[in-house]
């Protein structure tokens, strides 16, 4: 997917600046190499304030080794940022997807 916020800049959720965020268009996928060494992965989620409501709404999905731990939406440009969290202990592989 493309990237729309920057690698690693700011992002802004619910008024709120977080000094680094990923913004993707919907659908992309990140997926990052874990080696099995982290224990959890936690983000904010949700559409960048900047967006002002021109994404339509998306949905957020977290894979850990090709199986789907977590799912959340449909976001619109109005629902409040969400806490993600979620057990990645001992997981090689984790997928970030974004998609409408």
């Amino acid at each position: 997917g493309e990237t729309v916020a920057g690698d690693g800049g700011p992002i802004r959720l619910d008024g709120v600046t977080h000094p680094k965020g990923v913004g993707v268009h919907a659908y992309s996928e990140i997926t990052l190499d874990l080696a099995g060494v982290y224990d959890r992965f936690r983000a904010r989620i949700g559409l960048d304030d900047v967006r002002d409501g021109l994404c339509g709404e998306v949905q957020f999905e977290v894979a850990v080794d090709g199986v789907v731990r977590a799912s959340h939406g449909p976001f619109a440009a109005t629902t409040p940022a969400e806490l993600l969290d979620v057990d990645v202990a001992g997981a090689d592989l984790l997928a970030l997807r974004v998609h409408s």
